[in-house]
C-alpha cells in the first residue's frame, strides 16, 4: 500500500509494518556486483515505523504541527483545523466503504 494524506507525506505498509516518510528521489538499483541494472527505485527519508494506519496518521499530525512555522496563535489554530479536517475526511471514507458497513 501507498497513500499519499497531506503534502509530502506517503504512508506506506508491507506485511510487517506501516511506514511514515517524505520521498527523497529515485537511485539507482545496484546487483550484487555493484553494478549497475538500469533500474531505479524510489527512496525515502523521515522513515518512522507504525503498529497501525491511525498511528501513522497522528504521528504525521504531530510531525507538521511541530514543523509549523506560525507566527500567532490563530495561524497554529488553522494549521490544527486543516489536520482536523484531514482526519475527519479519512475517517468519513473509511466509515463508507461496504467493510465498515
Amino acid at each position: 500500500m501507498r497513500i499519499e494524506p497531506y503534502k509530502d507525506w506517503i504512508i506506506r505498509s508491507d506485511k510487517d509494518n506501516v511506514t511514515l516518510c517524505k520521498p527523497a528521489g529515485l537511485a539507482k538499483v545496484k546487483d550484487k556486483d555493484g553494478n549497475e541494472t538500469g533500474e531505479e527505485k524510489e527512496i525515502f527519508k523521515d522513515e518512522t515505523y507504525h503498529a497501525s494506519i491511525p498511528q501513522a496518521l497522528k504521528a504525521l499530525c504531530r510531525k507538521e504541527l511541530n514543523a509549523c512555522q506560525c507566527t500567532t496563535f490563530k495561524g497554529f489554530k488553522s494549521e490544527c483545523d486543516k489536520l482536523e479536517e484531514l482526519l475527519n475526511d479519512i475517517s468519513k471514507q473509511l466509515k463508507e466503504d461496504v467493510f465498515y458497513e
